[in-house]
């Protein structure tokens, strides 16, 4: 097998990198910069509340932190492919905490790719005795005893992969390689039609793939290698056509506490996610949106969006977990000052969500109500925010929400001067494609909204 063309390495240790569960902090919002709640809490009513001071984090968590510090650290080392610097790293993240099964996964990965399959294999298997249900473990584990040439035990390991997820398209895309070096055609189209149909991607990577020489000439095989017929787009069309709109779920903060309407419990927040899970719902980015809008891209079926406005810490040690989960992303409008500040998203924290597939967009540098300042201060601050953001993150900031929901003409210019592409009110309502590309409605999510109302909202434009 061809390691290096095979897109399902980079996308493993990708995930590896963002699906661990950190340690969770209690954290609060001091000052609480509030939007619009549709109705259930003001800001000024946010910002009376008390809020107690986020707990101290034990020693261990610290070791904890810095031990995923190197981990991820020494990922970056293995994209630059310097393996034998990112095993330094790894090595340092299990002299800090030796049950860090992110590590040695990853660690056991890397030892497969550099032909020590058997040690390779034995680290994997030990992070998966510290987590058995570490989806990617199992995948990697895979993929390890792959590149050893044990192909029947990860045949095994990739079906245990797909029992923890069924849509890894990779790992039917492992399985599939197998059984072509195997010339057995009917397994071989079987696993691959079920990775191309999850992922498009796997066609493309399937033609230049070696382990499917055996059976190229199939024409079988050679007819899954064909693109979709035009025939067919048609059907495309009109099943795009179907989903006129589209409900961006509308967050900030995913906390207990009582009397707080912007604080959506995890419990609740988690019982959400997996009604829409377990209902066929799928979480689309907001660039996926912008092309939907535009005509330009399609959607799978029942779409969705989900955001958090101003940035909030328990963004990453609540909400990112239990998305992780369920294989889901989002977005953070962040307010750019609070970066780092006491119950906000760190610059670290920031890297990790946007290294996960979460979006990052622009909120304000103070958050301020541009409805009772001068235009002069909603462009200087566009200006700072933007920069800082930037500048942090490595790429352009190109989505907006708005403070408070406030907005006018003259502050839409000035977004789109910047290089914006679209920007969000707190509006109530889905998203269609006739809609201004600045004054997009949101679906309000809030503390003790209770399931009916939550479904009512995600299954009805009209709610």
């Amino acid at each position: 097998m061809k390691v290096k063309t095979r897109k399902h390495v980079l996308l493993s240790f990708l995930v590896i990198l963002l699906g661990t569960i950190l340690f969770s902090v209690q954290t609060v919002l001091p000052g609480n910069p509030a939007g619009d709640t549709t109705g259930q809490t003001t800001a000024s009513q946010v910002q009376n509340n008390q809020q107690p001071d986020p707990q101290n984090s034990s020693s261990q968590a610290q070791t904890n932190s810095e031990a995923l510090s190197y981990y991820e650290q020494g990922l970056k080392l293995y994209y630059q492919k310097d393996l034998n610097q990112a095993l330094t790293l790894f090595n340092k993240a299990l002299s800090l905490d030796p049950n860090c099964y992110q590590a040695l996964n990853a660690k056991g990965a890397t030892y497969a790719f550099q032909g020590r399959h058997t040690e390779g294999i034995d680290l994997i298997k030990q992070a998966l005795t510290l987590k058995p249900d570490f989806e990617y473990g199992h995948f990697n584990l895979g993929l390890a005893n792959e590149l050893a040439g044990n192909w029947n035990t990860a045949i095994s390991a990739y079906q245990t992969a797909l029992r923890y997820d069924s849509r890894d398209a990779w790992a039917y895309y492992g399985i599939a390689s197998i059984y072509g070096r195997q010339g057995n055609v009917d397994q071989t189209v079987t696993y691959l039609k079920q990775a191309i149909d999850i992922e498009p991607d796997a066609r493309e990577t399937a033609k230049a793939e070696h382990d499917f020489d055996p059976v190229r000439k199939s024409a079988k095989f050679q007819a899954l290698l064909k693109p979709a017929s035009s025939t067919s787009g048609a059907n495309t069309a009109s099943s795009s056509e179907k989903t006129s709109s589209i409900p961006v779920l509308y967050y900030h903060s995913v906390l207990t506490q009582k009397g707080n309407a912007l604080r959506v419990p995890p419990e609740q927040f988690e019982e959400q996610m997996r009604y829409l899970a377990e209902h066929g719902y799928n979480v689309i980015t907001i660039a996926q949106l912008e092309q939907h809008i535009k005509g330009a891209g399609q959607v799978p079926p029942k779409p969705f969006v989900i955001t958090f406005d101003d940035g909030y810490e328990d963004n990453y040690t609540k909400a990112f977990p239990i998305l992780q989960k369920y294989r889901f992303v989002a977005t953070v409008f962040m307010v750019s000052d609070f970066i780092n500040g006491k119950g906000y998203l760190s610059a670290e924290q920031l890297l990790a969500l946007q290294s996960a597939g979460w979006t990052i967009g622009g909120h304000s540098a103070t958050h301020p109500e541009f409805n009772k300042v001068k235009p002069e201060v909603f462009t200087a601050e566009l200006k700072v925010s933007t920069e800082k953001l930037k500048n942090i993150l490595g790429q352009d900031i190109v989505y907006y929400a708005y403070p408070f929901g406030k907005y006018n003409d003259g502050m839409i210019k000035e977004l789109q001067k910047e290089g914006y592409r679209m920007a969000f009110t707190t509006k109530k309502g889905w998203i269609n494609s006739r809609q201004n590309l600045f004054l997009l409605p949101r679906v309000n999510c809030y503390a003790d909204m209770g399931m009916d109302e939550f479904i009512k909202r995600v299954t009805n434009p009209d709610y």
